[in-house]
């Protein structure tokens, strides 16, 4: 924001939604979001090679395996960009072959389960644990973007449909610890907290009526200008 410009909600919530897509094709299995489709513009694939480059230390083997198995899917299709496909590809595979720095990436699986778990004893759990809980945490961020696009983006139609056909148990309460402390300005969207009302009503789970508190305690201190 050098410029002065302040930058809107819509324009934030683009930024989280585009990171919270990247996350979801990294740490999530059998997506169905991988089609012709996903990346039929070279950008969308330059993107995608950025965040694995900026953020190698995230990406551990198994993760990495992941990528590979979603790039290969565009390794050989033949039109006008083949050639620099096939060149940003190669440089995403370069970036997967290089080293990583395994500490750091115990942190990050530290602090996404602090922030998913919403409590700090986390931050101090060892790495074999972490790496005992690594796969639940994996799947825990790749529901971030499907829960987010139901509460956000989805018709009253669709939202009520994938109400009936989505098994809520606890990775809902997870996602939505790790969606407000990641950006809490997600409150202020209009479909947002009458969805999710929604959905922590159609179980009463101790931990939904938790949720409910929380999101209640965020919107008066919204509301305070706290």
């Amino acid at each position: 924001m050098s410029d002065g410009n302040i930058i809107s909600y819509e324009d934030q919530y683009i930024d989280y939604m585009n990171m919270k897509s990247i996350e979801h094709l990294w740490f999530g299995t059998n997506n169905s979001y991988i089609n012709s489709d996903l990346f039929d513009e070279l950008y969308k694939l330059e993107w995608f090679k950025d965040g694995i480059v900026d953020n190698r230390d995230l990406i551990d083997d198994n993760v990495a395996k992941n990528i590979r198995g979603i790039i290969d899917k565009y390794k050989y299709i033949e039109d006008e960009n083949s050639i620099k496909r096939k060149e940003i590809i190669n440089e995403i595979i370069i970036a997967l072959n290089s080293s990583y720095d395994k500490d750091k990436n115990y942190e990050f699986y530290k602090e996404e389960a602090a922030k998913r778990f919403d409590s700090n004893i986390y931050l101090k759990a060892t790495n074999e644990v972490i790496e005992k809980n690594k796969q639940m945490l994996n799947e825990s961020i790749s529901c971030d973007y499907i829960l987010l696009s139901m509460l956000c983006d989805f018709s009253d139609t669709e939202f009520n449909k994938a109400l009936d056909e989505v098994g809520f148990v606890n990775f809902h309460i997870l996602s939505l610890n790790a969606i407000l402390k990641e950006f809490p300005l997600i409150i202020t969207n209009p479909n947002f907290i009458p969805r999710v009302n929604t959905i922590l009503k159609k179980r009463k789970l101790k931990e939904n009526k938790k949720m409910i508190k929380k999101i209640k305690k965020l919107v008066d201190e919204f509301n305070k200008g706290v």
